[in-house]
C-alpha cells in the first residue's frame, strides 16, 4: 500500500519508550518510494491528457506522496527536538513524550466513537 512505510516509521517513533537512533534506512526507502511515485504521476499525467479515467490514479499517487512527506517531516521534527534535548541534558535519552510535548500536534486527537 502506498505510504505504508511512512506510517510505520511514525508509529515506531510513537510507540517507543525512548527516542531511538535515527532510522536512516527507513527514511531512504520512503524517499525512494516518493520519488518512484512522482515518476509514476508524470507517466500517468502524460498518458491522461485527454482521458478523465486517469484522474483517480493521479489523486491516489499524489495523496501517497503528500502522506510520505508529512510522515518524514514529523519524523525529522521529533528527531531534531530529541537531539536538542539530548544536547541540553547530556547524553541521557529523553522519552519521546517529552519531545512531543514540546511540539504538540495542531490537530486534535480523533475520538474513538467517530467514524
Amino acid at each position: 500500500m502506498y505510504g505504508q512505510r511512512g506510517k510505520e516509521l511514525v508509529q515506531e517513533l510513537r510507540h517507543a519508550d525512548a527516542v531511538t537512533s535515527y532510522n536512516e534506512e527507513a527514511v531512504r526507502s520512503i524517499v525512494s518510494e516518493t520519488t518512484a511515485l512522482a515518476k509514476e504521476v508524470a507517466v500517468v499525467a502524460e498518458a491522461s491528457r485527454d482521458d478523465e479515467a486517469f484522474v483517480a490514479p493521479l489523486v491516489v499517487f499524489s495523496e501517497a506522496i503528500a502522506r510520505n512527506r508529512r510522515c518524514l517531516l514529523a519524523y525529522q521534527c521529533v528527531s531534531l527536538l530529541a537531539g536538542a534535548l539530548m544536547d541540553a541534558h547530556g547524553s541521557r535519552r529523553p522519552c519521546h513524550r517529552s519531545v512531543v510535548a514540546l511540539h504538540p500536534s495542531p490537530v486534535p486527537a480523533a475520538t474513538s466513537g467517530a467514524t
